[in-house]
């Protein structure tokens, strides 16, 4: 048998996508957001299609899409 390695990596960093949903999801830290910047690009790109939430000084992002690098630059 060859040396297997484990079958589920996860990587805090990286946005997961909702299996039941199709939505996207990001948790960034409150301190790295611009809220003003976050909701207007989010409102320009998705039209209300989005959710928003904070926690524990955390943002949860939910979007339709994966956000481009420029999009997430856009935020800070």
């Amino acid at each position: 048998m060859a040396n297997s390695e484990p079958i589920h990596k996860v990587r805090s960093s990286a946005p997961t996508e909702a299996c039941t949903t199709g939505f996207v999801e990001y948790r960034i830290p409150g301190y790295l957001i611009n809220l003003k910047n976050l909701v207007e690009l989010l409102q320009e790109s998705f039209k209300g299609n989005y959710k928003v939430k904070l926690r524990n000084d955390n943002y949860s992002i939910s979007t339709p899409r994966r956000l481009t690098k420029n999009e997430l630059i856009r935020c800070y």
